[in-house]
């Protein structure tokens, strides 16, 4: 490892199994793979004075002061603001003291991060303690390393959902009231946070009829809301066709198939009908489609477009109409129908 310094500065980052040979865990990897210096963590530490720490940790880096006197410094700015031991006595420095010379004048080149991007990077999936047979998998319906999180756990339903909302809303992040459910066997919940495209799922039941044990899932799923925005690539995925920048409310009952004369699909936009009409108009056309003015019909707060293309007896319809439910934005469906009679 080309490194002068590693920092673990998550939580208890320090903690192994005590053997002759030293201490086995994470940051003896790190050791045996070459890092002459690691910061570690003794036990589990808050997230606001750890940033804060880190913070006055890399200011004296950079002022000249060697890793120890850094940390040092760092800890005791940090007691003055969080006197609580537990707040900034956590850290310690393993291995060498020195800094290297190119390090001193090292200032990174981190790329552009949004709050979102950043807030999701940092969240961590909470797991209450003495649980079983813990699962981790790959969510692949994102492009970020998320993952579905699954254990096994002999507290009971009651136990669960209190523990749940306690820790979710604890973190700042809102109850779907009208979704949640709690049974004698099972219970739901559902959590948004500061993603427009997400929100977090957690279910539980008992496991395979067995009282004495219930089974937790805890993943993100894609938001359904009308306010939920994913991505234009998330979005043309699950559509099959592109969407205006910031749609919202995307509801696909059937995907733009324009070979086999099918779709279905909903969405709400900022956009004017005037603006919709020319997005879609050069789209449908590059697929194939003709518009059929004569069939147009066009109201202050409604608009209906009909298209024709290959299949027979099925015409694309493109309606746009202000949205009832959020009168600020227009509400767009795309679908296949009965040509009207030219």
């Amino acid at each position: 490892m080309n490194a002068d310094l590693v920092v673990l500065s998550a939580c208890d980052t320090g903690v192994g199994k005590v053997s002759g040979d030293g201490i086995l865990g994470f940051s003896r990897s790190f050791l045996t793979a070459g890092a002459p210096s690691l910061v570690v963590s003794l036990w589990s530490v808050p997230d606001e004075s750890t940033g804060y720490l880190m913070e006055h940790f890399y200011q004296r880096l950079q002022n000249g002061k060697d890793k120890a006197q850094s940390l040092r410094g760092a800890m005791l700015d940090t007691k003055q603001k969080f006197p609580n031991p537990g707040s900034w006595a956590a850290f310690t420095l393993l291995g060498e003291s020195a800094v290297a010379p190119g390090s001193r004048s090292v200032a990174g080149n981190p790329e552009s991060t949004t709050k979102e991007r950043m807030n999701l990077v940092a969240f961590t999936m909470p797991v209450p303690l003495n649980v079983q047979a813990v699962r981790q998998d790959p969510n692949l319906q994102f492009e970020d390393a998320v993952s579905t999180i699954s254990f096994d756990t002999a507290m009971s339903v009651q136990e669960l959902f209190n523990f749940y909302k306690t820790a979710m809303e604890g973190r700042g992040l809102k109850s779907v009231a009208l979704l949640e459910r709690l049974e004698a066997h099972d219970f739901n919940l559902l959590f948004r946070g500061p993603w427009g495209d997400r929100e977090i799922s957690i279910a539980g039941s008992e496991s395979n009829g067995a009282t004495n044990t219930r089974t937790v899932s805890l993943r993100f799923d894609f938001r359904r809301d009308d306010d939920a925005e994913l991505s234009p690539a998330a979005n043309e995925k699950f559509a099959g066709i592109m969407l205006p920048p910031h749609a919202t409310g995307l509801k696909a009952n059937v995907r733009f198939q324009p070979e086999e004369g099918k779709a279905d699909i909903t969405f709400l936009t900022s956009l004017s009908l005037d603006q919709v009409r020319a997005l879609y108009g050069p789209l449908f056309k590059s697929k194939g489609f003709t518009a059929y003015p004569s069939n147009e019909k066009k109201y202050p707060d409604k608009l209906t477009a009909e298209f024709h293309g290959a299949v027979k007896d099925r015409a694309l319809f493109l309606d746009v109409s202000k949205s009832f439910a959020h009168p600020e934005r227009q509400e767009v469906n795309i679908h296949f129908g009965t040509p009207s009679a030219n």
